[in-house]
């Protein structure tokens, strides 16, 4: 899902109003060790996200996603609206092809039923 940036070169704006919150209680030495271990969980979060836009009328919705990550507090958006169909987040943009990119990590895990959702989902939007 895109390049590691250190945290100082991150910009984050967190809602106040997310769709679905996602908060790691664990403290993280970096974002690398964050991202690997949260992975599934956040994947799992974006797919629920899609879910959300595809069966409302709402125009937009919102994943938080907030961590201690470098012994500072991480708290981050992604955003889907209807008109662009991507995922934006304050430090980077993907597109509706992102949830193509979490099949295989779910195959591997035998997560067919998800892989399924998954694949319902796509075509919704």
């Amino acid at each position: 899902m895109g390049e590691f940036k250190k945290l100082d070169d991150m910009v984050m704006k967190p809602t106040s109003n997310p769709d679905i919150s996602v908060h790691f209680d664990k403290k993280y030495d970096n974002y690398p060790a964050f991202y690997e271990e949260t992975k599934e969980e956040i994947y799992r979060a974006i797919v629920q996200l899609f879910k959300k836009l595809s069966e409302s009328t709402s125009d937009r919705k919102v994943l938080q996603v907030s961590a201690i990550i470098e012994e500072r507090n991480f708290c981050t958006d992604f955003t889907i609206t209807r008109t662009s169909r991507k995922v934006v987040e304050n430090y980077g943009v993907f597109d509706k092809e992102v949830l193509q990119e979490m099949i295989p990590f779910f195959e591997e895990k035998e997560e067919y039923e998800l892989c399924s959702e998954i694949l319902k989902v796509y075509e919704m939007i």
